[in-house]
């Protein structure tokens, strides 16, 4: 998983639009990037997309040096050795249990062998993830927005605790740095800019592929307007709403 290339191909092998349409009946979006769409720093167009492209994959795996060797169906690493990885997920949610074997299938279509594990309860799930004290290639991981800033220090810096994939590039540390930086960090439009490239340099390392956002829904009287919702949150500026007579 240290070759950028094999990190990029798994990312074209995963057809995450089917995962959305299959899974959460197409209430969710496929996204390129750990800050949440609804932040004003989303960048939804400069980082690499990923598209579904299995041919992609397959390209990038052959240039380093990936290749089916034995006529197996599977691939074999560049020395020619037996090329297995291991695919982790934990229990508790449903659509993750579902989640797995098709993550599975896809990167078996463009010859990655997969070994996918049995289902973990969480804590015991997370406690592995700590202290790696297994041998982890990919895993599946979900988040929760807790905060109305798009900071995302707290996952993605190299010291953070919970950067289980140990992410650990200087250039992208010192942007999140850049963009809390005062006085510069009080305008938005520098704050979206350096959020923008860290986000072009998130997508380039892929250190993990995001799978999608995955929609809430609610519903409320069209009597009522200035809702707002928050990424994480309904309720948002509830002095500002007002209802029609």
């Amino acid at each position: 998983m240290k070759d950028q290339k094999v990190r990029q191909a798994i990312a074209y092998a995963v057809n995450r639009q089917g995962l959305i349409d299959g899974l959460l009946h197409g209430k969710g979006s496929v996204i390129n990037s750990p800050i949440a769409p609804q932040f004003f720093a989303y960048d939804g167009e400069k980082p690499n997309q990923y598209p579904y492209d299995p041919e992609k994959a397959k390209q990038l795996l052959d240039e380093a040096g990936y290749k089916d060797v034995d006529g197996d169906g599977f691939r074999e690493d560049p020395n020619g050795n037996k090329w297995v990885l291991s695919l982790h997920y934990p229990s508790g949610n449903q659509i993750r249990e579902r989640s797995a074997p098709i993550i599975e299938k896809d990167l078996e279509k463009v010859g990655i062998n997969i070994d996918l594990k049995q289902p973990m309860e969480m804590s015991a799930y997370v406690d592995a993830l700590t202290n790696a004290d297994e041998d982890w290639d990919l895993y599946l991981l979900g988040w929760s927005l807790s905060s109305t800033d798009p900071d995302p220090t707290g996952l993605w810096s190299a010291r953070a605790a919970y950067n289980f994939g140990r992410w650990n590039n200087p250039e992208a540390d010192q942007l999140l740095k850049d963009a809390l930086k005062p006085p510069e960090a009080f305008e938005q439009d520098y704050r979206k800019q350096i959020y923008s490239d860290w986000q072009v340099k998130f997508q380039e390392d892929l250190p993990a592929l995001l799978l999608y956002a995955q929609n809430k829904i609610y519903a409320f009287n069209k009597r009522l307007h200035n809702v707002d919702p928050l990424p994480y949150a309904f309720i948002n500026d509830p002095h500002k709403w007002w209802v029609d007579q």
